[in-house]
């Protein structure tokens, strides 16, 4: 159960061999977002097992700013199944030295107030540290069901230094509390007040880095990172845990390439009953080869938790057909993942106080596809089965249904996932990208996948007019989840469509205007059982910027 105290010493000495290694061009920051660098370290963003890290956007850059940053539909293994409270874009600039303030005020009595300071210093030509602050406050308040009310507040600094030639120091710090209401309850024949039915949830994070910062002459890349994090709710629960890995690549000959990961996830979650603590430690070494049209890549990790071992073996391969127009791919993988009280309230903020513990989930993907660009347009279609070992699953409590109780499937999930992505650039000022994800369940004990969506569609248009004029067009179909009645029996929730638009107009290089209007349709989509979300809503506001 100990068995993290030990390896956090080994994880250092191994993550401090590449200090030897010599620079071969001039530094970039590696940890850009959707700036296009000549060096991209071969490290991907980790995959973590357990606590995954705030989003800070920073680039290191002198980039012209860009007031829309499209949403991205990433893909995850717990398939999507809610639209947030209200729905708001997050423009913020991309670069830096550099200050950014965003106010706005709308339906449902919805403040949003953004505020992003970034700032650099230099010797010479040379950067030497990049620092910066952010801060972000987001609420509103339902007219038509007593509290359906919602509040985010978020804050972090961040710094990344560069204290050689060819090393970057990255830490974040991260405080979020957010106010969630079981309102779920039946508004016809009961009444609460506020307090009764408030539920907050607070997250403090401390994430640091060590890795390199620009290509070496020994083709190694490194990095380090360890990540603490502490969460806690209104009902003593709590979540304490810590998440450190080192990775190494070796390239030879630009063909192949030697990886190797360690990893250690430790977790103690508590609330008024039990203590429980977890351990999953990682060991994977892998290798890839990158020759012409063919790339493959091959590990065999294996994972240890408190008492067993876990083979997870790990295989991908793709061949360009016809260079990168016509790419056909495949894998098989393995993972066994560190759940966590946060994890469970990012996915549902209802549940029920001191009746549930957490327990690891175990995952295998098998997919194929065929992606790849051609001329305007990008495509990438994949079929994939999966199956997921103790997956949580969420019924409404029968005595209480404004709550959720957390059920595992004892057994196995299985679903086929059918997933397609489309990219079209009419014009380098007006982009389309549609995607979608069709899911077919098949639980092994339970009656259905309990309030897992069958389907998500999402079409997004982006629109820029002469840099001044930005819109954007969202439009979401998302399937009706299935839902466990008191009785026993299955029930379908209702499928919506939702139509967001946005435009922003830059008034000046420092001033702009934002207008949002959000489910159009007006529909209140119930992503849990009878918890609907708001109908229309929109929102005005401005953006202030500067940069020297």
């Amino acid at each position: 159960m100990h068995i993290g105290k030990g390896i956090v010493a080994v994880l250092l000495l191994i993550a401090a061999q590449p200090l030897l290694a010599q620079v071969d061009t001039s530094r970039l920051d590696t940890s850009v977002v959707n700036v296009i660098n000549p060096f991209q370290p071969i490290i991907a963003e980790s995959e973590k097992l357990s606590y995954p890290p705030k989003e800070i956007v920073t680039a290191p850059e002198k980039t012209e700013l860009s007031y829309y940053v499209p949403v991205k539909l990433f893909r995850v293994n717990y398939p999507p199944v809610s639209i947030k409270p209200l729905a708001v874009s997050k423009e913020r600039p991309l670069s830096y030295p550099g200050a950014y303030l965003k106010l706005g005020f709308g339906t449902q009595v919805s403040p949003l107030a953004e505020l992003l300071y970034t700032g650099r210093k230099l010797k010479g030509e040379e950067e030497k540290m990049n620092y910066g602050l952010f801060f972000r406050h987001f609420s509103g308040r339902g007219f038509k069901l007593d509290n359906q009310d919602f509040s985010d507040n978020n804050a972090a600094l961040f710094a990344s230094f560069y204290p050689g030639k060819t090393l970057k120091i990255d830490s974040r710090i991260d405080f979020e509390r957010d106010a969630r209401f079981y309102y779920g309850y039946n508004h016809a024949d009961t009444t609460y007040d506020r307090d009764d039915v408030k539920q907050n949830y607070t997250d403090i994070n401390f994430n640091i880095g060590l890795s390199n910062s620009r290509p070496t002459k020994m083709d190694i890349d490194h990095e380090t990172r360890f990540n603490a994090y502490y969460f806690f709710d209104r009902f003593d629960q709590s979540d304490l845990g810590f998440n450190v890995f080192t990775k190494l690549k070796k390239t030879f000959n630009s063909v192949h390439e030697v990886q190797l990961h360690l990893e250690d996830d430790y977790s103690v979650f508590q609330n008024r009953t039990v203590s429980q603590s977890n351990n999953i430690f990682l060991f994977k070494p892998g290798y890839r080869y990158m020759g012409g049209a063919w790339e493959v890549s091959g590990a065999i990790g294996i994972a240890l938790d408190d008492k067993t071992f876990y083979p997870l073996p790990d295989i991908k391969a793709q061949w360009g057909i016809i260079q990168d127009k016509v790419i056909v791919y495949g894998g098989w993988n393995f993972e066994l993942r560190n759940l966590t009280y946060k994890q469970l309230t990012d996915r549902n903020p209802w549940i029920k106080d001191n009746t549930f513990l957490l327990r690891n989930t175990r995952f295998e993907d098998r997919f194929a596809g065929l992606k790849g660009t051609i001329s305007k347009v990008s495509y990438d279609f994949q079929f994939a089965h999966k199956v997921m070992r103790q997956m949580p699953l969420f019924i409404n409590d029968t005595i209480d249904p404004s709550k959720f109780l957390i059920v595992y499937n004892a057994g196995t999930l299985r679903f086929f996932d059918i997933h397609g992505q489309l990219e079209y650039r009419a014009l380098s000022n007006l982009a389309f990208t549609l995607t979608g994800d069709y899911n077919i369940y098949n639980p092994e004990f339970e009656a259905e996948a309990w309030h897992l969506s069958p389907f998500l569609v999402n079409l997004n248009v982006r629109y820029n007019i002469v840099q001044k004029i930005f819109l954007t067009m969202d439009v979401f179909g998302i399937g009706g989840a299935k839902a466990r009645l008191a009785n026993g029996t299955a029930t379908t929730l209702n499928s919506t469509v939702d139509i967001n638009l946005g435009a922003t107009y830059k008034f000046s290089k420092y001033f702009s205007f934002f207008a949002e209007l959000n489910n159009l349709a007006h529909i209140k989509y119930e992503p849990y059982l009878y918890y609907p979300t708001y109908g229309f809503n929109g929102r005005l506001g401005i953006i202030l910027t500067y940069q020297p």
